[in-house]
């Protein structure tokens, strides 16, 4: 049974716009394997289009 993935793409210039392949998707699951993963999965979160203060 497929684990159901969050879709990490973003159809605007300068954010994470990478289409999820089957081999892309065996190289995440060995990094978790690691305790590692690919940072554009959260690049867009935690890379805000303008400051915020706190």
């Amino acid at each position: 049974m497929a684990t159901e993935r969050e879709n990490h793409r973003e159809d605007v210039i300068g954010r994470a716009n990478v289409e999820d392949t089957p081999e892309l998707l065996a190289y995440c699951d060995q990094l978790e394997g690691f305790n590692a993963g690919a940072l554009r999965t959260v690049a867009n979160k935690i890379e805000p289009w303008a400051p915020k203060s706190q």
